[in-house]
């Protein structure tokens, strides 16, 4: 009997912890590790309507190993195009070496490993944006899922639409429903079993001075505060607390260091479920940016 219980256990994780600022609740999100929801390279994953908020080009990578060692990345670009901002991306998170495991040994009472197993989601991004007026910006994305299991693999198609609205320098406001638009994840084994993409409807806020960025969002279900504090010329620091309901699910807490046109970023995420007692509930997040005009 193939031991299931890591993989189990992980879409329980998933499915449960619904996105603020990402594409679906089927994938942890870079929502959950972005060091500032005002950097432009992470609205490819977010609101598609602030890609706006950035003018220029910027190219970021980050990396970590999340519960169970699962590996995750992300890679987002973005630049200006004839008056529109677009953005690409790709996401993905997997483990290669979950055990499988046959009968309970008669002496050990403990299964006996046979190999091991597959289990990777990616997702595929592409945003466009562009300017109503001088305070207003439209957006949407469309995504592409693919979760392989195993043997098995199922896709599925996905979009996004968003409003994001600037009235001043301080303040921003923004709107957007996630997978308003989508097809069910078919697995190929046999075309019956179907996942549904849930719609989730985000609403944002940012108030931004010079030295901070206080920032809110919530879905109804899942919500976020966060602060970012630029404490000098070229070095950051941030926290976001994430409550399920009213009550706390997880915090981030990082830093930032620009040098030139790149940057360096840093995230600690301390997840304080009891149901993930006895497992790696601690995550580290690096992460690269480059930015040019």
């Amino acid at each position: 009997m193939i031991k299931w219980q890591r993989c189990i256990i992980l879409m329980a994780i998933i499915i449960w912890t619904p996105p603020i600022f990402g594409v679906s609740t089927y994938f942890p999100d870079s929502w959950t590790f972005s060091p500032t929801i005002v950097d432009k390279t992470n609205t490819v994953f977010q609101n598609p309507a602030s890609l706006n908020a950035d003018p220029g080009s910027a190219i970021q990578v980050q990396g970590m190993n999340t519960v169970f060692d699962y590996t995750y990345y992300s890679l987002a670009y973005t630049t200006a195009i004839d008056g529109y901002s677009v953005g690409m991306g790709l996401e993905s998170q997997g483990a290669s070496d979950i055990k499988e495991s046959t009968q309970t040994d008669p002496i050990t009472g403990r299964p006996v490993q046979t190999g091991t197993l597959s289990d990777t989601y990616q997702v595929t991004t592409v945003a466009v944006s562009r300017a109503i007026d001088k305070s207003l910006s439209v957006g949407i994305r469309a995504n592409y899922w693919q979760h392989k299991l195993y043997t098995a693999s199922a896709t599925a198609f996905s979009g996004t639409i968003g409003l994001a609205w600037v009235p001043d320098e301080q303040w921003q406001w923004g709107v957007y429903a996630n997978n308003v638009v989508s097809t069910p994840l078919t697995w190929d084994t046999s075309g019956k079993t179907k996942e549904s993409l849930p719609t989730t409807v985000v609403l944002e806020g940012h108030y931004k001075q010079e030295a901070y960025t206080l920032s809110a969002a919530t879905d109804g279900t899942m919500s976020l505060v966060g602060l970012n504090s630029k404490v000098a010329p070229s070095f950051s620091i941030f926290g976001s607390l994430y409550f399920q309901s009213t009550t706390m699910d997880h915090y981030a807490v990082g830093t930032q260091l620009q040098l030139g046109q790149m940057a360096v970023q840093y995230s600690f995420i301390q997840f304080l479920s009891s149901d993930l007692s006895g497992i790696n509930n601690m995550q580290h997040l690096l992460g690269l940016s480059f930015k040019w005009l």
